[in-house]
């Protein structure tokens, strides 16, 4: 037994297509693409040794103000 799916959804989503991000992380993988979409920078490019001391600096002068949730 076929069960005719699209005709049980709800109309405004019988012609979804997916969410447009989404579509992306399949260009994840590709070597020969840089992708800032996906949010999954690569962690080559992160500049540990600089942000930690950043953080360090950050926290020993301005801990009480940084770690608050808002201003």
């Amino acid at each position: 037994m076929n069960t005719d799916w699209p005709s049980r959804f709800a109309e405004n989503v019988r012609d979804y297509q997916g969410y447009p991000i989404g579509k992306t992380i399949q260009y994840l993988t590709d070597p020969e693409i840089i992708s800032l979409a996906g949010g999954l920078p690569s962690p080559d490019v992160f500049q540990r040794s600089e942000l930690r001391k950043a953080t360090e600096r950050a926290f020993d002068t301005d801990i009480d103000r940084i770690m608050q949730y808002s201003p």
